[in-house]
Formats: C-alpha cells, structure tokens, sequence
C-alpha cells in the first residue's frame, strides 16, 4: 500500500495468506462486520425418493451427529478473512496510506462492493486473479491522493505507473513470487525487461526467497544457492538496492512450535537508485503479524532532508574553482590577535566562511548546470547538422561547452565521493553514481528507534538522544584499576636510550608536513569543519599558522582543550540495531589534533616491533594477519588428530566495548613500565584524558559528553596505546601461565595464545586446572584494565578426545558458550571437515557488497578493492 504522512507519504505492502471479505456469490448480499458468505437455500422434495433410499439417508444423517439448527456459514480466506479486512482498515487509517499490495488473495475475483466495504469508496482497485486455491494479487490506491495505470499482469507480479502529485511519475511493481524455481526465474526476467532506469522504481511484495543467512531462523541451513545468487543479480544488473528495516527482522513465520519454528525474510522491498536519489530519505518498517503469517510492509519515504548541524564544512570541489585559491590568500594574510591557537581558530573560521557565502553567491547548482549545459550542447550539435549558418565562432563555443559540462561532472563526481566516503575512485573510477552509495550510507545509518535499558522502544528523536547519552556517560565513566602486581616487563620489550633519544628529540615542520599528507582522502571532518584536503591543497598559504600553533604543543606538553573536542558517529554493528550497544562508536578528530597525533604515531611505531610480542600482529609493520589465520588452522588440525589422554580446548574472547573501557590510570602505568620518557608520555596522555564527545543522531550534534576513560575510535594513537596496554595479557600468560599452551609438533614451541588488537584465542591442555589458571590470568587483566569479558560471546571449543562430562565441568566454570565451530579473523575454525556449504557467506557477502555499488561501472582494479572489502 501507498501511504501519506505528515511528512510526505509512505509505501506499504501487505502479505496476506488469510481471510478478510466474503461476498455472497448468489445474491450479491454484502453484510457488515467482515462480509461474511451465506449459503444459497436448496429444498429437497423427499416424496420424489424410494424407502430404501430414504433410509439410507436417514443412517448417514445420523451418523454424521448432532446439527446445529443455525446456517452453517463458510469461512473466507485469502483476503476474505474477517480479522484481515479489520487490520487492514486499522493500519490504513493509521498509517495514511495511499497504495496498497495485498499478495495470495486466494480470490478468483472481487467486487467494487466489497472493496467499497474494505476501504471506501475513494479506493480505486486492480485485482490480479489467483490460479486455482492460491496465489492472486490485489493493489489498491486513493483516488484522492493519487492515480494508478497498470501496465503488465501476471499470476507472479503487477506493474503500473504511480502519479504522486509533486514528485511526479514512479514505476511500481507489486510482485508475488512463486515457489517454482523455473517460474521465479520467470518473474526475474520480466522484471529486468519492464523496469527500466529511466524513472524512479519501487519493486515490493512476497518475492518467496532469502538472500543470506541473517534472513533465516531454525530449520534447515542457509544455502547461497542458484535462488539467491539470481535475485542478487537481479538487482545489481538492474540497478536495484535492498534497504534498512526498522521492525522485526523476520516477514514470515511458520507458526510452529518448538524446534519446527521457522523465520524468513521472504518479503522486501527494493528501490533503484533514481528512487533513492529523488527520496533520499526513506523508512522500510516491518509491522507486527497479526492477521497473517506475513508481516505487513510500510515504506515511508520523504524528499526532504532535515540538516540540524549549522557547522561549516570544507568542499573538496572547491578546490577545482581558482577563485577559491584567492579568497583563502586574502582570509588568511589578516591580522589577527590572540596566542597561536586562537590566531589559527581565527583564520579556519574566517576563511570557511569566505569560501561558504562565495560558493552560495557565486557557483551556480551542479546538477542544473549540468542540465544546461547538455541542453546548450544538444542545440548546438542540431545547428551543426543542419548546417544553418554554421561558424568557427560556433565550434568554438561548442567546444567550450563540452569542456564546462566535463568539469562539472568531475565536480559533481568530486562532492559526491566526498560523501560516500568510497575508495574505488582510487583505481580511476569517477562513477556518476556515488549519490547512490552516499544515499545507501545515509539510510542505513539513520537511527529510527532505539531501546533503553528498560527494554521500552523510544521513537522520538528526542528520547532517542537521552537513551544514546546515558548510555555513552555510563560506558565513558571512570574506572578503578589495579596498577599492582603487574608482570615484570622483559628487557627487550624496554626503551633503550635509542629509543628515548628519539622520542625526545625536537619535532621538525617536515615531520609535520608528512602527518598533513598521510591524512586520508575523503574523512569527514570535525567540530571544526576543515579537512586534510584544506591543508594540502593550500599548503604553501597555512603551514606557517598551523606550525606555530602545533609546536606550542609540544613547547609546553599541553594541547588546546578545543582541539580534542570530538564528533560521534554510530554505526550499525548489525542488520536493524535496536540497543544502543548495537553501534560503534566512531570518532570524528577535529583534523589539527589528527596532525598533532600522526606526528606522535611516526615516532612511537619505530619501536612497536620490539615492544609487542610476536603473539600480536595487528597494526605492527612487518606481521601478517594471514600467517596468523594460518597458524590457528594448524592448531585446530592438531585438535583434530591429536590422540592425547588429556585432550585440548581453546577459547576465544570478546571483549565488550574493547577499546572503548580501557582505563587512563593503565594507560600511565604502561607508558612508565615501557619506560617512556615523561615529555613524551605528558604528550600522549594530553591526546587521551579531558577529552568531549558529542554524539551525532540523525544530522544533529548531541549536548557535549565528558569522558572519564577509553580510547576514542578514530584517532591514529588509539590502536598503538590499546596493544601497549593489552601486552600485559600476553607477558601475564607468559611468566604465569607457563603451563598453558601447546605444541603442534615434537621439539616445536609452545603456543599459548593468539592476539589480534582484543582478540585472544587461548589453548591448553583440557583440565579443571588449567581451566581455573586461564580464569585467574583472565580476571587478573581485567582489574588491570577495566575489561569486561563478553561471556555471551566468548566460546569454548574441545578436540575430540575430550569427554562431555569434561566439557560441561569446564564450560560450567568459564562461562562460557561450548561450540563446534568458531570464527577467527572472519575465518570459520571447525573441527569438520569443511563443505561447500561453509563458504557460502562468503560468496553471499561479496554479492552484497557487490549490490552496494553498480558493478558496470567499476574497473578491474576498483572491483578488487570491493571484494577484498567484503
């Protein structure tokens, strides 16, 4: 159904496999409360039968039993069920809808009457007959609000033109998908040919398949079969996009009991990237089933944006106009007053402003230029061919308007992969389609409910942000930590006076200059509004501001409070996040504090080799996640084939919020143990402590949170300070977990653990005792730190020769989840052999990947980039 609201309008589509009208055929009678069937009277002259044949009828009256002296009266189905046709009229009035498709009418026909009874008369309808006692398609729309033309029928799949006043002509296709594998093939074939790219198009309904894992519950495995592989081509070749769901994750439940219950997304709705780009807003919500085994879809979609933040932020495609070079040289050479970081806030204020008011006043729209250029260019091209008064003046205007339409595309190119934050354009892809993937980034990122700790669901945009930053105030508060006991550092893993000569000596402006220009391409900015490519692309005109203010820093150890003033994004853990603890928490660095960092990061990472241990390969130069992944599957062989009494175990831990609940008193007590210089630790933990978050929800900046502890994903130093710190777990099992471990190979070494940054794979022999050695070792590194283990994702997985009864003791002692099979590095780990059904994710991953992205329009060296993304 086609839905309006009070922002716009929405887009429902209604699954229905019960009953809602019922028509008496015979005469045309309809009644009220459901409209219910009644049966034709027939009389029957007993005199025209034989006694035998009357006694024979009189037995098998009576063994049918007692009758009812009331009418027996038929139970509708399909859309005839009473209770559907109740719940439809209520979610019509709720939700203001305009269009509606109802799937498996079960129907072979229906009346203006009974459609009159279901929604009223301003409802104009189109009714796709069922084949025998199933399937039937029915869609309906408000005559007031809207009008309809169908275009294509079938048993499978209605296709019209929707005329919605103010946004124009959209080509909606209302489909019911077959079981048959051959005849949805069919379906997918007629769909490819009827919705072209030329208009906005919505695609909706039952399309009777799931396209990965996620979309199933219970029942037989997933299998990234032909039936998925088809619909993803589907939608890729022609342009289509599957997006967020708020609601339940599930469209279709068995209704079975106990093991035989079954879930499936088996309904969706799909837009192309015209309809994305015209609606760039848009909510797919999965109501509650009710009258049904189908939820009902409502996609409500608005094309107008609602921007909170008021922050001026720096426009990559301003650096292609040579006016903006001029208007920074003028804003920047003014004098100004204060100490060296007020002179630089100054300067960024005042010459972001310039470049905002000029490009408001001065650059025309891209995309009507663009539109008036080709028109310009068209006319042209007419004149040329009909040779009227053709001229060198001509071609030479000609000419410059294909040069202008070619710049403004690449501009157009520029300000869209600003914001889809893509990295394919580096293999020379200046797709015009990244509106697609910035639309797709801005949907699946928008939070349209959210759970508090009470388990009550919050829709307000304001309840929202109270549920968001009480949360992050409890996650960011201060946490005791143990800073006795420690394990003695190895002298290998000290600072030599190399080391500290290096740290201590001054930082140079080349030093500086590199941290500008390994600042990323495209990262969103800070509270500041200025990016990396503001200071590359005028380098010669700030770096001397800008030196003077970053070597204030390092001259008295103390950074400008503003400067670590950091931006929050949330983004989505899973498929329709509902708690708070579903979205990672992103940080936006205001980019002069990303230089101040990066120059710190250049000199702590010479020595980072050393001062980790072999066991951690993440972020260190020179290791490899896949001899790590390699390794593991060596040890899980062993588990396998090993035949020693004692058997094997290994677990794996999740941290929760890792980097997020590390203590700043561990932080201190590192740096002295690695015994750093104390110049250079004042300089680190400046970038670390006092630091104010402000979440970003839904485009506006939250009230300002203080930290208390964590360190803030995004920032350059965040993953060298979290390993320094984790090197305890390691050194820990190493000086107190000795019997831990175990050898793959006779005379080979004892491997206790794996790490990667937070996460630890841990083996040894299988024992109550060792497991009660892991346990200690585990709580030890949490009072040091301020972890917590994630007990309901952390796992605990045996070689074969241990015994259940071992399991259970020890599992019951961890606490942890006994599995099969487990995930290392995104690498599935069984003790199975492996089928070709374990790498199904990973074709289904790459499919959808693929889906995000028109993969037409990517070179070779682009599609590499995404598949090794995915």
């Amino acid at each position: 159904m086609l839905e309006q609201t009070t922002n716009r309008f929405a887009v429902l589509v209604e699954e229905d496999d019960n009953e809602a009208l019922v028509k008496d055929d015979s005469n045309d009678k309809v009644i009220d409360k459901g409209i219910e069937n009644v049966e034709p009277e027939v009389n029957f002259d007993l005199n025209h039968f034989s006694e035998d044949v009357k006694v024979k009828l009189a037995k098998e009256l009576k063994s049918l039993g007692p009758m009812n002296s009331e009418k027996k009266k038929r139970n509708g189905r399909g859309a005839r069920k009473k209770e559907a046709s109740l719940y439809l009229k209520e979610m019509v009035r709720d939700e203001n809808v305009f269009f509606i498709g109802l799937m498996e009418t079960k129907m072979s026909n229906i009346g203006r009457m009974e459609v009159n009874c279901l929604l009223g008369n301003e409802w104009d309808y189109f009714h796709q007959p069922a084949v025998g006692t199933s399937g039937g398609i029915l869609v309906l729309w408000n005559i007031k609000l809207v009008s309809f033309e169908v275009c294509e029928a079938s048993s499978q799949l209605i296709i019209g033109n929707l005329s919605i006043p103010c946004l124009g002509m959209w080509k909606i296709a209302t489909v019911y998908g077959s079981r048959c594998n051959k005849e949805r093939g069919d379906l997918l074939s007629q769909l490819e040919r009827s919705m072209e790219n030329s208009s906005p198009s919505i695609i909706g309904g039952d399309f009777n398949c799931i396209l990965n894992k996620e979309e199933k519950r219970g029942g037989k495995r997933f299998m990234f079969s032909k039936v998925p592989r088809d619909m993803q081509s589907f939608m890729v070749n022609s342009d289509f996009y599957d997006i967020g769901v708020v609601g339940p994750r599930y469209t279709w439940c068995n209704n079975k009991e106990g093991n035989s219950r079954i879930w499936e997304r088996l309904d969706r709705c799909i837009l192309n990237s015209l309809a994305m780009q015209k609606l760039p807003l848009v909510v797919n919500r999965h109501l509650a089933r009710m009258a049904s085994d189908h939820c009902p879809i409502v996609l409500k979609m608005d094309d107008r944006i609602r921007f909170k933040s008021r922050t001026i932020k720096f426009e990559d495609t301003w650096k292609s106009y040579p006016a903006a070079k001029n208007i920074v040289f003028h804003s920047w050479k003014k004098q100004d007053e204060g100490n060296e970081y007020e002179v630089l806030r100054k300067k960024l204020n005042r010459t972001l402003k310039s470049l905002f008011f000029w490009s408001r006043n001065k650059c025309k729209d891209l995309n009507v230029l663009k539109d008036n250029l080709k028109k310009e260019i068209l006319d042209f091209q007419n004149k040329e061919a009909l040779n009227n008064n053709w001229s060198a003046e001509d071609l030479f205007l000609l000419r410059n308007k294909v040069h202008q339409l070619n710049i403004t595309m690449k501009r157009l190119s520029t300000w869209w992969n600003q914001r889809a934050k893509a990295r394919w354009h580096e293999e020379g892809n200046t797709n015009s389609k990244l509106h697609n993937f910035a639309t797709a980034r801005r949907n699946g990122n928008r939070i349209f409910q959210v759970k508090d700790e009470a388990n009550k669901v919050h829709m307000d945009e304001d309840q929202i942000e109270k549920v968001f930053t009480k949360f992050f105030e409890k996650k960011w508060e201060y946490r005791e930590c143990e800073v006795t006991g420690w394990p003695q550092i190895m002298e290998n893993q000290k600072l030599n006076a190399e080391d500290m000569d290096l740290l201590n000596a001054e930082f140079t402006e080349n030093e500086m200059q590199t941290a500008v220009f390994q600042q990323g391409k495209n990262k969103s900015p800070g509270a500041d509004g200025v990016t990396s490519s503001f200071y590359k692309c005028y380098w010669n005109i700030v770096w001397d501001t800008l030196w003077k203010a970053v070597r204030k820093i390092f001259s008295s150890s103390h950074m400008n409070k503003d400067w670590k003033d950091t931006l929050i994004v949330l983004i989505p853990k899973i498929r329709n996040p509902l708690f708070p603890s579903n979205y990672r928490p992103i940080s936006l660095c205001q980019t002069n504090y990303k230089i101040v960092a990066t120059m710190i990061v250049n000199r702590l990472k010479k020595g980072m080799d050393r001062m980790t241990s072999e066991e951690q390969v993440a972020f260190i130069h020179g290791r490899s996640i896949a001899e790590h992944c390699l390794l593991a599957q060596e040890i899980f062989h062993k588990f396998k084939i090993s035949k020693n009494k004692k058997g094997m175990m290994a677990v794996k831990l999740d941290m929760e919020q890792a980097c997020d609940s590390m203590g700043w008193n561990t932080l201190r007590h590192i740096l002295r143990w690695y015994w750093f210089p104390i110049i250079f630790s004042n300089l680190i933990l400046e970038c670390v402590v006092d630091v104010r978050f402000s979440i970003i929800i839904n485009g506006k900046n939250s009230d300002w949170i203080k930290a208390h502890s964590g360190f803030h994903q995004g920032c350059p130093l965040s993953p060298y300070l979290f390993i320094m710190c984790f090197q305890l777990m390691t050194n820990l099992l190493e000086q107190n977990g000795r019997s831990l471990g175990i050898q793959i190979s006779s005379g080979g070494p004892k491997i206790s653990h794996l790490l990667y940054a937070d996460d630890a794979l841990i083996f040894s022999h299988a024992s109550i005792e060792l497991a009660r050695k892991m346990k200690t070792i585990v709580k030890k590194f949490c009072k040091w730190t301020g972890q917590r283990i994630n007990i309901g994702k952390s796992q605990l997985l045996f070689g074969k020769i241990v015994n259940h009864r071992m399991r259970r003791k020890i599992g019951r002692l961890l606490g942890f989840k006994i599995v099969k099979e487990m995930r290392y590095l995104g690498v599935k780990i069984s003790l199975e052999r492996m089928k070709m059904a374990d790498y199904q994710e990973v074709l289904s991953n790459a499919m959808e990947r693929l889906n995000v992205w028109s993969r037409k329009s990517l070179s070779l060296g682009g599609k590499l980039i995404l598949i090794e993304g995915s």
